[in-house]
Order: structure tokens, then C-alpha cells, then sequence
């Protein structure tokens, strides 16, 4: 008579997050894009405060009354 095989379990894989080479693959394409986009993002960030100051400088040169600003360029 033929002796019947053990039949095999299949095990299921257990469904694990990633990876860490995948997680250190991510962390350096998001490092990597950073610094790609770092001077663009500066230069935006920078020329928006600039407008926002020199938009108050020339609110408060308006604000001056004719008085005030004879002051100012006899003082200097």
C-alpha cells in the first residue's frame, strides 16, 4: 500500500510594514528633494517678506504728514 505524504500547511505571510531599507530609501529621496527645491522655496519665502516690508515702508512714508518729513530731511 502507498503511504500517504504529510500533507503541507500553507502558512500565510504575516503582512509587515516596510521594509527599513525602504523606509532609508524614502528618508533619502525626501532629503534629496529638499535640497533640490531648498533655493526656490528660499528665494519665494524671502521676496514675500521683502514685499510685505517695503510695502510698509511706503505706508508709513505715506502716513507722514508734510511737517514730519521736513523734520526727518533737515535731520539728515
Amino acid at each position: 500500500m502507498k503511504e500517504k505524504e504529510p500533507v503541507k500547511k500553507k502558512r500565510k505571510k504575516k503582512k509587515r510594514g516596510p521594509s527599513i531599507s525602504t523606509i532609508i530609501l524614502i528618508i533619502i529621496l525626501l532629503a534629496g528633494i529638499g535640497i533640490l527645491l531648498y533655493p526656490s522655496v528660499s528665494d519665494w519665502w524671502n521676496s514675500m517678506h521683502a514685499t510685505k516690508a517695503i510695502a510698509g515702508y511706503v505706508t508709513a512714508v505715506e502716513d507722514l504728514s508734510a511737517r514730519d518729513k521736513e523734520e526727518a530731511i533737515k535731520a539728515a
